[in-house]
């Protein structure tokens, strides 16, 4: 029996897209072979996985209990800590090289719903090559981006196939399958980050309103109108009360654990030091962010960064606090929204010429705007950064909803290109078609110098950053190995120094030298590491650290290293205390 046609292209869309996955994951392979140092919430993420699997508890810092960072990255870096890959390969290898790998998969689906299949699969080699998202989780510094991105987009494929069931009148069955797909894709991206729940809101206000839109369309009486929106929304009410469900679940016990460690019911710990961190943030102010974060509290015994202190602020008391200095932050936030998308670094000036043309390039029917208005409302959770702070990585989450135009505007660029091939070769029918075959391999050639241009781009980003990697620390840390006692609980400011060293890390308190002697002796702390650029230009009250010949009381010199810039970075032990 001859194959049908629906199924041959669905075949053949299956063995396109097994080649882009496989395309994405080997580019992906590729860049991990360059040098970088893992830093920054990725190094935490490592150390919390170190600690899960020597059976610490959810902890970076030896003593305390991790709430800032969310436990998704940890957990996919404990395969990679439990088989010893390399540093640069322990959270990357599942979180990067994988699930960004991957996020071709739901980006595909999504066009096949909104589109048709040749802008599906435009739109999922864009997102596989796009060099933001092949480069840029590499050196943010905290490889949540991949792994966000796929729950994400996972999330709005099922919110797209939920609408499409419920305008089909599917069985209660199939609507409950998509709506708990959809509630476990956002679950797990709030385990990633928490500002995911904005886009669990944005998918079930889609839903209600294609339940509530879709009776108005014939023209009845008013009673039966309302009628039929009654039974039209029933399928989207059980549709949200499912995904909800779900997403509480998945979340539950990280939620149990946040409230064992903070006594409040929250699906994160980042609330009221992000407020005072997103100001610092915002304004450029260095000395500030560091002191907000590592400050003592109240009882000059805990980090602000671990203190429970820190959840008696949240961003309604900051701004009812200080309305105008809120407003500053949200102006500022919204200038640099502007700034950082439209920059080199996220959406490419060409790139957004074929956005304009895949959006604005034929008119729009009612039908289409219907399509497009979850792509548009995808955006709208970006303004909750507004009021914390804007930084490009956090509105990476744009990227794929762009090149989903973008993927628009190339087929509507190659239709071009082979309508005007025929048009040309009209004078008879060999030529016309030996015309089209040229304008088919002038779409192939243009996509491919596409994807082309992408790679080179992220191979430019790859090379720019590698000038700015801190590499010092890591051969500070394999001196640290060499000649220290092993498991031995090192005191430092950057995290990366004791991951690269394996080292169990004490947090190192922006406070005057008895406190922090207080503080490291209270945790077992047995070496100290000072980077002499860090005390000037943050902790001038440690000054006395630099000197070598005379160092504060409790503290022996042990050695210094080449820091960066050349300054020095100074090893010390802590003595024994009274």
């Amino acid at each position: 029996m001859d194959e049908s046609p629906k199924k041959a292209a669905l075949r053949d869309d299956r063995v396109w897209l097994a080649a882009i996955v496989v395309l994405a994951v080997a580019m992906r392979v590729a860049f991990m072979t360059m040098p970088r140092v893992v830093r920054w919430d990725e190094a935490a993420h490592v150390m919390i996985a170190r600690s899960l699997l020597a059976g610490r508890g959810f902890s970076e810092a030896v003593g305390e209990r991790d709430v800032q960072n969310g436990p998704m990255v940890a957990y996919l870096a404990l395969p990679g800590v439990a088989l010893g890959w390399p540093v640069p390969w322990t959270a990357a290898g599942i979180a990067y090289v994988c699930m960004g790998g991957l996020l071709s998969l739901p980006v595909y689906g999504k066009g096949r719903c909104l589109y048709n299949r040749r802008i599906a699969l435009l739109a999922a080699a864009l997102v596989a090559f796009y060099p933001s998202l092949v480069a840029g989780p590499l050196y943010w510094g905290t490889m949540t981006e991949p792994p966000y991105h796929l729950f994400i987009f996972s999330g709005l494929y099922g919110t797209c196939r939920l609408i499409e069931a419920m305008s089909e009148r599917a069985s209660a069955r199939h609507i409950a399958g998509w709506s708990s797909g959809l509630g476990a894709a956002i679950g797990l991206a709030c385990l990633t980050r928490p500002e995911a729940v904005a886009y669990l809101v944005v998918m079930l206000f889609c839903l209600v309103l294609a339940g509530a839109v879709r009776p108005f369309t014939s023209p009845d009486r008013v009673a039966s109108r309302l009628a039929r929106l009654r039974s039209g929304l029933g399928a989207p009410a059980l549709a949200s009360i499912i995904a909800v469900s779900v997403f509480l679940a998945v979340n539950l016990p990280y939620t149990i654990y946040i409230h064992r460690i903070t006594g409040q019911w929250a699906i994160s710990g980042k609330q009221g030091l992000a407020v005072d961190i997103a100001h610092s943030i915002v304004f450029g102010d260095a000395v500030e962010q560091d002191l907000v974060a590592a400050r003592l509290d109240s009882s000059g015994r805990e980090m602000m960064w671990f203190s429970l202190e820190q959840y008696d602020k949240s961003v309604v008391s900051a701004a009812l606090q200080n309305p105008q200095q809120f407003l500053n932050q949200v102006r500022r936030n919204a200038r640099e929204t502007v700034k950082a998308l439209f920059s080199q670094d996220l959406f490419i000036p060409w790139v957004l010429a074929l956005i304009a043309l895949g959006l604005f390039g034929r008119p729009w029917p009612r039908a289409r705007l219907a399509r497009e208005l979850l792509l548009i409302l995808m955006l709208v959770p970006l303004v909750v950064l507004w009021a914390f702070f804007v930084i490009s990585r956090l509105l990476v989450v744009a990227l794929p909803v762009g090149l989903l135009w973008a993927a628009v505007g190339l087929e509507q660029l190659a239709a071009w290109a082979q309508g005007t091939a025929a048009l040309l070769g009209a004078s008879g029918p060999e030529a016309a078609n030996r015309l089209e075959q040229v304008g088919r391999a002038t779409t192939g050639v243009l996509i491919a110098f596409v994807l082309a241009a992408f790679v080179g781009m992220g191979l430019s980003r790859a090379r720019y950053e590698l000038i700015r990697q801190p590499f010092w620390r890591v051969e500070e840390a394999d001196w640290l190995a060499g000649h220290l006692t092993a498991s031995s609980p090192l005191m430092a400011r950057d995290s990366e120094v004791a991951l690269y060293a394996d080292l169990p890390l004490v947090g190192f308190p922006n406070a005057q030298w008895p406190q922090v002697l207080a503080y490291g002796r209270a945790r077992g702390a047995r070496y100290l590491v000072v980077e002499e650029k860090m005390i000037r230009d943050l902790r001038p009250q440690l000054s006395g650290l630099l000197n070598t010949s005379a160092p504060p009381a409790g503290l022996k010199f042990l050695a210094a290293l080449p820091g960066l810039n050349a300054t020095r970075t100074l090893v010390y032990a802590f003595e024994a205390g009274s």
